[in-house]
């Protein structure tokens, strides 16, 4: 299939065009990559002056409001100006969340570290940091069941080496729900 247009009649189209998907526009063709491939070696061949076509516009991004550009063919497919604006709006992944609405591991360490230091309370381990239930029930998170532990510790609570430790724990503890 060979596409045969005049000169006179790309020139005008290209003049009146500010991108090549408006003058696929033009000749009613549709916007794909071969239409597309075609039109610029049309263009090339009859040296049309594209100079005036736009390759960016301006969008504003859905969830922050800032004005980005973007690429022509992707200016309705674009909707936020960055993968973080996109999860906030779209998944609500960088949200934060009402304590209420955490369960879990989530919402345990987000008490604990509300009331106590993050670091081990027997080696003052502060890089990698569990949280232990004394009492070890997972439903009671209040803050005096709530141990910071680094997970050598955790394991040590867990295990027949627990004595080894258990002193300082309950040390920690009386000291932190004071007098």
């Amino acid at each position: 299939m060979k596409i045969t247009y005049n000169k006179n009649e790309i020139e005008d189209a290209v003049k009146d065009s500010k991108s090549y998907t408006e003058l696929l526009k033009k000749f009613n063709k549709p916007k794909n990559g071969f239409y597309v491939s075609k039109f610029k070696k049309i263009v090339e061949e009859y040296q049309c002056d594209i100079s005036h076509f736009e390759k960016t516009g301006k969008v504003n991004c859905q969830h922050c409001n800032k004005l980005f550009e973007v690429m022509l063919h992707d200016k309705s497919k674009r909707k936020f100006c960055s993968l973080k604006c996109a999860n906030q709006k779209v998944r609500g992944a960088a949200i934060p969340k009402k304590e209420e609405d955490l369960y879990g591991e989530k919402k345990f360490r987000l008490i604990c570290f509300r009331y106590h230091e993050k670091k081990c309370v027997v080696c003052n381990e502060s890089n990698v940091i569990s949280v232990h239930h004394y009492d070890e029930n997972h439903e009671n998170n209040d803050p005096k069941n709530l141990i910071p532990l680094c997970p050598t510790h955790h394991v040590y609570m867990h295990s027949k080496f627990k004595h080894l430790i258990d002193e300082k724990v309950k040390e920690y503890i009386k000291n932190f729900m004071g007098p």
